[in-house]
């Protein structure tokens, strides 16, 4: 038989979750939220100190770029997540709540399209161009005003005057690693190719 605990987890899978949405429009956050607070969360429309989870439309919002910075106890999830408790919520049984997120964590490169410059090595190259794919993002071996990222080797070169010229974000190799270390897009200031190799500091 099972016991309370099991009861009322069945009954609001998600109790205790605090969730707020960036970058979703009014009409699917409203929805979200019902079914969120139907399974038992709250929903809130600024990141307080006390949201658990952030639902992500696109990255590049300041509510993102706060939780990437200074909120490691954020879960960071797409709409999809709430979907999928509520699909599993409605069968009956056991909702394994932190299989779905893990499953619908919002990819680290989530829908950017990067390019790559000066990396002279074939096997790098496949290397950044297979990582980038694996973490979300659309890969270009061409540079056009497409592309959302330019991943720089040395700050020269006409890919990198055109990134410049065309205001695409321009980036160290660094930025990659740490930003897939943080499972989060970095803020891209902290690794412009024309700082000093020591920095960036985190």
């Amino acid at each position: 038989m099972p016991d309370q605990a099991d009861q009322a987890r069945a009954q609001s899978p998600l109790a205790g979750v605090i969730l707020c949405c960036t970058s979703i429009n009014a009409e699917q956050r409203n929805e979200l939220a019902k079914w969120a607070t139907e399974m038992g969360a709250a929903h809130k429309y600024d990141l307080t100190s006390d949201v658990t989870h952030l639902v992500v439309g696109h990255i590049d919002t300041h509510k993102y770029k706060y939780v990437a910075k200074e909120r490691p106890d954020v879960k960071v999830v797409t709409p999809k997540w709430v979907a999928a408790v509520r699909e599993s919520w409605l069968q009956g049984g056991e909702t394994d709540v932190e299989k779905l997120e893990e499953e619908h964590r919002v990819p680290t490169f989530f829908d950017l399209r990067i390019c790559i410059t000066g990396f002279e090595e074939l096997s790098q190259r496949k290397y950044l161009e297979d990582t980038v794919i694996a973490h979300g993002a659309f890969y270009q071996g061409d540079l056009t005003k497409a592309v959302t990222h330019l991943i720089v080797a040395v700050p020269t070169g006409k890919k990198y005057d055109f990134a410049r010229q065309h205001k695409i974000k321009t980036v160290s190799l660094e930025w990659i690693t740490d930003s897939i270390e943080r499972r989060m897009t970095l803020d891209e200031t902290l690794y412009d190719p024309i700082l000093p190799r020591e920095e960036p500091t985190k």
